[in-house]
């Protein structure tokens, strides 16, 4: 039996989901005979026969949610929908007597969320009455799952999702910053840079690290994801699944430096970074810094900046990324800066965006320079 799990992200992302599996699928492909990757907008689609690439949920890094594909029928009205609903395998995954429904309709004979979902919360109540479901020690499986009801021109889907929390709550973050970054999208960030970075002593900087998102992605780009509870984890279907072998992560290896002007994450740094002997922190506004600063070595800033939003800037936002830009390159002579700004900004200061996606709400663009870029700008940035 082949099934399908869909790996959520933000569009424009979907090839950094592709090339992270490309990257860890061995871990898996032990197991079972291999597993077909297709990109659509917003998602990737798995399709496999073996069970055990359900632990891709713990092992992927950069999507935000993992659904899986329980059915697809056509149906155009209630009672049909009922009977469908019947039919549908909830066998293999439901172990919760709490049910929560996501309702879309588009172009459909169908329109009436609200009298689809007392439809399917009352298949649903049936069904269970009729298969009680197991008790669990595990506090996390008394939690409601999510079941996605999608209907497209009278095409009706079935997903079930498989995380329960989005995947970027990682489970081991106590506190963040005030407009932290996801850390997924950290994940992906931090690989970019990561393929540009061609020796291991050079220096990672996070000049306004916060929190430590960015960082601490870093720090755990190779690590599976192990520190929670995910919802697949107690669906029935996966019950006996293979384990796979202890995973001892790559460590990573180059020097890492968070900055920050915030003196009162002293104490949340050290209680969640203590463990890693290749990082560093430093509290300082980010335009008093100098080479001082800085032991030797090349040196790659990277950061989530201000987007004039949350976090106000007192001069213009344009003529901020400006001076952060110039300060990055003439005071620190840094090897290369990445900056994720919004996408406006971005053409605006004619940057050449790498990646571009929503965060927030906000259209925001990562953007990439060496030496030579801001060389041959000339006075753009004076």
């Amino acid at each position: 039996m082949e099934h399908e799990l869909l790996a959520i992200i933000a569009p424009g992302l979907e090839s950094e989901v592709i090339q992270e599996w490309e990257k860890k699928k061995e871990a898996l492909d032990a197991y079972g005979n291999g597993c077909q990757a297709i990109s659509e907008k917003g998602l990737v689609r798995f399709k496999f026969k073996e069970l055990i690439y359900f632990k891709m949920i713990q092992i992927l890094r950069s999507p935000t949610k993992f659904l899986y594909e329980l059915d697809h029928f056509k149906c155009r009205d209630l009672p049909k929908l009922n009977h469908k609903l019947n039919k549908v395998p909830w066998e293999k995954v439901i172990y919760s007597s709490h049910i929560k429904f996501k309702i879309s309709t588009k172009k459909s004979r169908l329109i009436n969320t609200s009298k689809i979902e007392r439809t399917c919360q009352d298949t649903l109540k049936k069904w269970i009455l009729k298969n009680p479901r197991p008790k669990f020690n595990d506090e996390n499986a008394t939690e409601p799952q999510t079941i996605i009801i999608r209907i497209i021109s009278d095409e009706v889907s079935v997903k079930i999702d498989c995380s329960g929390d989005p995947n970027y709550k990682r489970g081991i973050r106590k506190t963040a910053a005030i407009a932290p970054l996801r850390e997924n999208y950290a994940y992906i960030l931090g690989q970019r840079l990561c393929s540009k970075i061609n020796e291991e002593n050079d220096l990672v900087i996070d000049p306004m690290c916060g929190s430590g998102t960015i960082l601490s992605e870093f720090l755990l780009q190779n690590y599976y994801n192990d520190n929670r509870t995910f919802c697949f984890q107690h669906f029935p279907l996966l019950k006996g699944i293979k384990k796979i072998k202890k995973h001892v992560p790559e460590i990573y290896t180059n020097r890492i430096l968070g900055i920050d002007k915030n003196k009162f994450l002293k104490n949340f740094h050290k209680e969640n970074f203590s463990e890693f002997e290749n990082i560093s922190f430093k509290y300082k506004d980010f335009f008093a810094l100098s080479l001082a600063d800085f032991p030797e070595g090349r040196r790659h800033l990277v950061c989530n900046l201000p987007y004039g939003k949350r976090i106000k800037t007192h001069t213009n936002i344009n003529d901020f990324y400006k001076k952060f830009i110039r300060h990055s390159f003439l005071r620190l002579e840094v090897s290369s800066l990445s900056i994720l700004i919004p996408h406006s900004n971005a053409i605006a200061l004619k940057l050449s965006p790498e990646l571009t996606f929503s965060n927030g709400g906000i259209l925001v663009s990562w953007c990439y320079m060496d030496a030579s870029f801001y060389t041959n700008t000339g006075s753009m940035w004076d």
